[in-house]
């Protein structure tokens, strides 16, 4: 979308310096700047849409899993979590520069530049994705008490399997969530043993099923780490 503005500008000032220069003016370019803007426009209405439909999301099931709904993943605007149908806190981005927000809109992958997560629930729980390595490893802190890190699997087997994959060590425990890159199912593993899936249920909403093992604050933290892995693998 901002390329598109850019675009745009670029057509508003290059038309007149070529016209002060020929004294033509071509009408084709002068149709395809405004085309530009119209566009542009139009998408910026769309994404609006999308993001008002984020923070608006309510799931239409009461099963045990948690849900999100994850179209807008530049805005820093609040985005419900839900339980069994019932809201247990929000999602919520921010940057460290205003410029990075700038960069992350034009950027390709949307979601994985300059990444700080924050998550809020509703037993006072406060859990922070604070980015330490540029879209490699992240510091995980709760109730400002760093208490873990998230770093990515970069290794070519990986990415030969097709596979996206991420650990996050918590305390004294290593979870592992890896997906395909063709694929819905995430898993996450600890200990080689299956605790946790993940579905990409449509294109914008998506569903984790954990294990009844774990108290609800390991529950929380590994719906924040699965929020951020889909923050990081746009899917």
């Amino acid at each position: 979308m901002n390329i598109l503005y850019a675009f745009f500008l670029v057509g508003l000032v290059a038309i007149p310096i070529r016209f002060a220069f020929t004294g033509k003016l071509e009408w084709i370019q002068v149709f395809a700047t405004g085309f530009f803007l119209f566009v542009a426009f139009l998408l910026t209405l769309f994404l609006r849409w999308q993001g008002r439909k984020d923070q608006d999301y309510v799931p239409h099931h009461h099963r045990a899993v948690f849900s999100v709904r994850l179209f807008d993943r530049v805005s820093t605007n609040k985005k419900p979590l839900f339980f069994q149908g019932k809201k247990i806190g929000y999602v919520e981005r921010s940057y460290k520069k205003k410029w990075h927000r700038l960069l992350e809109s034009l950027a390709r992958g949307q979601g994985s530049h300059h990444l700080q997560l924050h998550f809020s629930f509703e037993n006072g729980t406060y859990l922070s994705f604070q980015q330490h390595d540029k879209r490699k490893e992240w510091h995980i802190y709760k109730n400002n008490i760093k208490v873990g890190i998230a770093q990515l699997d970069s290794a070519l087997s990986a990415l030969r399997n097709g596979h996206s994959c991420m650990f996050v060590q918590l305390n004294d425990s290593t979870f592992k969530l890896t997906t395909e890159l063709i694929g819905q199912e995430l898993r996450i593993t600890c200990d080689d043993f299956l605790i946790g899936t993940g579905q990409h249920v449509n294109r914008y909403l998506y569903e984790l099923s954990l294990s009844s093992k774990g108290d609800k604050e390991e529950h929380y933290f590994l719906l924040a780490v699965y929020v951020a892995f889909h923050f990081i693998h746009r899917k």
